[in-house]
């Protein structure tokens, strides 16, 4: 449902062009596009992120994140990112553990100690 929600938004809006939801960065610097397994991001359950990264330069790392701007929280566990092979990169650990309005954060690192975000709002239904 997250999934079809938001690329719903991103064809309305003209931002995508594959079956993956994309998001891009507050600065317009970078596109993410990226693809949860399982595809409804679940409630309570530990799930992976796959996320491709395209813009102004080499990504030096990537950091995926989730907190619930409006509680003052973010997620009980501690995400891990590696780059792949095929220069995607891979999230796992991620856990939303309560209903309710989360954002998903993409924190780009580039040029060494750059780093521009980029987020997708997410309301979790229980």
């Amino acid at each position: 449902m997250l999934k079809n929600s938001v690329l719903l938004l991103l064809l309305l809006t003209g931002c995508a062009t594959s079956t993956n939801p994309h998001v891009v960065s507050n600065a317009k610097n970078w596109t993410v596009e990226f693809s949860p397994a399982p595809d409804e991001m679940p409630l309570n359950e530990v799930f992976e992120i796959t996320s491709w990264v395209r813009g102004t330069s080499e990504v030096d790392s990537l950091r995926v994140d989730a907190a619930m701007p409006a509680h003052g929280h973010g997620m009980m566990t501690d995400p891990n990112t590696t780059k792949q092979s095929d220069g995607s990169f891979l999230t796992t650990g991620m856990l939303l553990h309560m209903p309710g309005a989360w954002e998903i954060y993409f924190d780009i690192r580039y040029e060494g100690d750059i780093v521009e975000r980029a987020q997708v709002p997410l309301d979790l239904k229980p």
